[in-house]
């Protein structure tokens, strides 16, 4: 059996960083939508959380899945998901996405960063 041990950190953006996500339910009713999605399609979705404008998701990889994949399920279904269920019908996901590798020493770290959104933004804005 192959064994991967890639992590990735992937941020991705609201279209024109309207804040859709700056109320806490409907950003914490996303992101569980998209945690509970993530294990449907057997993504290992290691941690979620973001902020008014932005999400990130540290994931870890497995040999036959594509970053390009993961990231366009992860935001094509949640916002048909947000339009449909919290009646946010103009809300889009930029096209774009950003993606880093995280070393296996970092993981805890990154991980740490993504649960500690509110604060970083609290300190920053």
């Amino acid at each position: 059996m192959t064994h991967a041990f890639v992590y990735l950190h992937i941020v991705f953006s609201t279209k024109n960083r309207m804040p859709f996500l700056q109320d806490d339910k409907v950003r914490k009713a996303m992101i569980d939508h998209i945690k509970i999605q993530a294990a449907m399609k057997k993504f290992h979705l290691i941690e979620m959380n973001g902020w008014y404008e932005h999400l990130h998701a540290l994931v870890q990889l497995r040999t036959s899945q594509r970053i390009q994949d993961i990231a366009q399920h992860l935001k094509g279904e949640s916002s048909r998901w947000i339009s449909q269920k919290m009646g946010l019908s103009s809300f889009e996901w930029q096209k774009n996405y950003h993606v880093e590798s995280v070393g296996k020493s970092e993981l805890k770290r990154v991980q740490v960063y993504i649960q500690n959104q509110e604060i970083h933004h609290g300190k920053q804005g």
